[in-house]
């Protein structure tokens, strides 16, 4: 796995970290002070991995969703099966696209970061420990193991995402 080592997150921490994403997504496919509506042609450029930094944010926004989601069913079901791409970047194959473009998809990635450290922000000890099963593997994650993938994905897609924009300026 790519990106920060989350092994020893706290909880609190991961929601700073959730609640700063759209801020620090935005620093980074801001508008361009000359050409404001420039950023959607520079954002669709692929960057030194071959992903462009409009692919990562939608990646960081479907990856809070599929996040959000296990963690409710994990919180609030019992022996829930979890969609695989919780915990495997590998199986994280988006097919719905983001009508619109880097506004819209900035405002969705605003919306699913905050319901996600809103959802984790209500959480208590217990509730940290409780798992659920990866759907096609014998793998159980803990609600905590949940939170920490999707602040790393998250960080990852951004790093990524500044190197795309930053060869896509040059």
């Amino acid at each position: 796995m790519t990106g920060p080592d989350v092994s020893q997150l706290p909880p609190g921490d991961a929601v700073v970290a959730l609640r700063s994403y759209p801020r620090r997504f935005r620093a980074v496919l801001g508008p361009l002070p000359d050409d404001p509506d420039g950023v959607d042609a520079l954002a669709l450029r692929a960057g030194p991995d071959g992903h462009s930094a409009l692919d990562l944010l939608v990646d960081a926004v479907r990856t809070l969703g599929v996040a959000g989601r296990a963690l409710h069913q994990i919180v609030y079901t019992d022996d829930p099966v979890l969609h695989p791409g919780v915990m495997d970047p590998a199986a994280r194959h988006w097919e719905q696209a983001i009508v619109g473009g880097v506004a819209d998809a900035l405002t969705e990635l605003d919306d699913d970061a905050t319901e996600l450290a809103d959802a984790a922000g209500k959480l208590g000890g217990r509730d940290w420990r409780r798992t659920g099963s990866v759907a096609g593997s014998a793998a159980t994650v803990t609600a905590l193991d949940v939170l920490r993938e999707a602040v790393r994905t998250v960080a990852d897609d951004l790093h990524r995402a500044e190197a795309a924009m930053a060869a896509s300026r040059r």
